[in-house]
C-alpha cells in the first residue's frame, strides 16, 4: 500500500508535533483494520517510508537458529541486505552502540550501510526483531530527533505485532496434528476449499491422495505413533513441495496434489508405496499402506465448492476403503469403482 508522503526527511517537517500526531492517528487507524500481523508489517514500512523519504525500510524478525529473516520490505530492495542475516555476528541486539530504547546504528554500517536507523522491536522485555530505516538517499543526516520518532511509532506498533503473532500461533495450533506437525482434518477441508476456488478459476485439476497403515490382523500391535511419523517421512519425500499433506484419521493421512490429475496421483502412489516398502514398526512389523486416489475434472466450475469438496473427499477415502477391503498393500482409484 503506498501513501501520499506527508513529510520529507531533508525539510524534517515530521519533528513537528502536529505533523508526528497525524502520522500516528493513520498508523493507529491501520492497526485497527488490520487482521495478521503481516499486514500491519507491509503497511508500518510503507508508512515509515514515505515519512522519512527512506532508500527502503525493513523489518527482520528473530528466528530460532540466531538469525533474522526480513519479513516485510518498501523501497529499493537491492540496496537492502539480504532475506536472512545473522543476528549474532551482526551484534543487532548486543552492539554497545545501540543502548536499550535507543534507536542510533552507528555501528552497523557494514551491515546495512549509510545512515542507517535501528528500532528493537520488543514487549514487556521480549525481543522479537527490528525495523531498519536506511536513508542514504539523502544528505541531511539522521540524528536523535529521528530516532526518538521512530521509537515512538515502533512502541506503538510492538504490542500490536505481539497479539496478533499470538493468536496466528493459537489459530497454527489450532490446524496442526501434534502427533505428525501435519495439518489436521480440520486444516485439511480449509486447503481443499481454497484449491477448489483456486481451480475454478484456473481451471487446473486437483487431486486428493488418501492412504491408511494396513492392520495385520485383529492380534496384530497398533504401529504406533513413531510408525506414523515414518509414514509421514515417506509421503514428504514422495509428493512436491507444493502438495501439502495432513493427518485427516487415526491411520489415516492425505495429500492435496495440485495440478494433477487421477495419472499424476497414481504415480505418487507408486513413489510412496516404494518408498514404504521394508520398513517396520511396534516389534519389527512391517509396514504397509492402502491407497486411495481421485480427481476432479479439468475446465469443469465446481460449485457449490462445499459440496465439491465433499464429494471428492468421499470418492477418495471410498477408494481408500476398496482398497483395504482387498487386503491392503494397493492402490485403488476412484475412477475405478464405477
Amino acid at each position: 500500500m503506498h501513501h501520499t508522503p506527508l513529510t520529507n526527511i531533508g525539510s524534517r517537517s515530521y519533528r513537528d508535533p502536529a505533523v508526528q500526531l497525524a502520522v500516528l492517528h493513520r498508523i493507529t487507524k491501520q492497526l485497527a483494520e488490520r487482521s495478521t500481523s503481516s499486514a500491519v508489517e507491509v503497511d508500518v514500512t510503507a508508512e515509515l517510508h514515505d515519512v522519512f523519504d527512506a532508500r527502503y525500510v525493513a523489518i527482520y524478525r528473530s528466528q530460532p537458529d540466531g538469525t533474522l529473516l526480513r519479513s516485510a520490505l518498501a523501497g529499493d530492495s537491492s540496496d537492502a541486505p539480504s532475506e536472512r542475516i545473522d543476528g549474532e555476528s551482526s551484534n543487532l541486539h548486543s552492539s554497545p552502540s545501540i543502548p536499550e530504547g535507543s534507536l542510533a546504528l552507528a555501528g552497523l554500517r557494514e551491515v546495512f550501510g549509510g545512515q542507517t536507523l535501528l528500532a528493537p522491536i520488543s514487549h514487556h522485555g521480549e525481543k522479537v526483531g527490528i525495523v531498519v530505516v536506511n536513508a542514504t538517499a539523502t544528505t541531511d543526516p539522521l540524528d536523535s530527533h529521528d530516532a526518538k520518532f521512530l521509537d515512538l511509532v515502533v512502541r506503538i506498533v510492538a504490542p500490536h505485532l505481539f497479539y496478533l503473532d499470538s493468536r496466528e500461533g493459537d489459530r497454527s495450533a489450532a490446524l496442526t496434528d501434534s502427533i505428525t506437525g501435519l495439518g489436521n482434518r480440520r486444516a485439511f477441508e480449509e486447503r481443499l476449499g481454497e484449491e477448489l476456488a483456486r481451480s475454478n478459476r484456473s481451471g487446473q485439476q486437483v487431486a486428493l491422495l488418501v492412504c491408511a497403515i494396513d492392520a495385520s490382523g485383529r492380534q496384530a500391535p497398533d504401529p504406533g505413533d513413531d510408525a506414523l511419523r515414518t509414514v509421514v517421512d515417506a509421503l514428504k519425500q514422495s509428493v512436491r513441495l507444493s502438495d501439502p499433506a495432513f493427518r485427516t484419521g487415526e491411520r489415516q493421512l492425505s495429500a492435496l496434489l495440485t495440478r494433477s490429475g487421477v495419472e499424476g496421483a497414481l504415480v505418487v502412489a507408486k513413489r510412496l508405496m516404494a518408498a514404504v516398502d521394508g520398513l517396520t514398526g511396534v516389534a519389527g512389523q512391517l509396514l504397509t499402506l492402502s491407497i486411495g486416489v481421485a480427481a476432479l475434472k479439468a475446465g469443469v466450475k465446481h460449485t457449490p465448492l462445499d459440496l465439491a469438496a465433499v464429494a471428492l473427499t468421499r470418492k477418495a477415502e471410498d477408494a481408500l476403503h476398496s482398497a483395504m477391503a482387498s487386503g491392503g498393500k494397493r492402490t485403488v482409484s476412484a475412477e475405478s469403482l464405477r
